[in-house]
C-alpha cells in the first residue's frame, strides 16, 4: 500500500513539471530615446542628452499568442517567441565618430540592458540580436514576455552631434520592422 501511495505521489509531482507553455510574437517596432542616469531607464524628455546617459528603448509591440497551464511559473520555464529576431541593425544618416561614418552599423556602440544593471550584456555583436528576455524586468511575475528591449550607449560620439537613430529588426520568417528616433543632440 505504501509503495502504491508513494508511486502515485511521485507521478503527481512529476506530472506537474512542464505543464505550462507561453508563446508570444513581436508585432512592430518603435524606437524611443532614453535617459539612463536613474535607477531604471526612462523616456527622454526634450531633445538633448549627455551621451554617457543615452539609451534606446525598442518597443516591440509584443502580444501573447498561446498559453497552456494553470499558471505561468517563471522559475520553471521561459516565454517562447514564435518568430524570433534574426537581425538587429542600428544605423544613422550622420557620422557618429571616426570609426562609424554615416550609414555604418552602430550596434557595437550599445549594450543590451535586460532590466537589471548587474545583467547588462554587450556590446552588441554585428547585427545579431541579444537573447531578449523579460526575466529581470520589475513586473516579470505578471508580464512574462518582453514588451521592449533597452539598449545603453557604450561608445561616445567624437563631439556634440544632432542625429536620429534608424533601427531595423528582421525576423526568422523574413518580416522586417523599421523605426527612427526623433533627432537628438548628444553631448559628450
Amino acid at each position: 500500500m505504501k509503495k502504491w501511495f508513494f508511486s502515485l505521489s511521485l507521478l503527481a509531482l512529476v506530472g506537474c513539471e512542464g505543464d505550462q507553455t507561453l508563446r508570444y510574437k513581436i508585432g512592430g517596432l518603435t524606437a524611443i530615446p532614453l535617459e539612463t542616469s536613474l535607477a531604471y531607464p526612462v523616456e527622454l524628455e526634450g531633445h538633448s542628452c549627455q551621451a554617457a546617459t543615452f539609451g534606446l528603448r525598442l518597443d516591440l509591440h509584443s502580444y501573447e499568442t498561446y498559453r497552456k497551464g494553470r499558471y505561468f511559473d517563471y522559475y520553471e520555464s521561459y516565454a517562447q517567441c514564435e518568430n524570433p529576431i534574426k537581425y538587429l541593425r542600428i544605423t544613422s544618416a550622420v557620422d557618429y565618430n571616426a570609426a562609424h561614418p554615416a550609414g555604418t552599423l552602430l550596434n557595437n556602440c550599445f549594450y543590451y540592458f535586460p532590466g537589471d544593471y548587474s545583467m547588462v550584456v554587450g556590446p552588441l555583436s554585428g547585427s545579431e540580436p541579444p537573447n531578449i528576455t523579460a526575466r529581470y524586468m520589475q513586473d516579470y511575475e505578471t508580464q512574462n514576455f518582453p514588451l521592449y528591449m533597452d539598449l545603453l550607449l557604450l561608445e561616445l560620439p567624437d563631439g556634440t552631434i544632432d542625429m536620429a537613430f534608424d533601427v531595423e529588426i528582421e525576423f526568422a520568417d523574413g518580416t522586417t520592422y523599421e523605426s527612427t528616433t526623433p533627432v537628438i543632440t548628444l553631448i559628450p
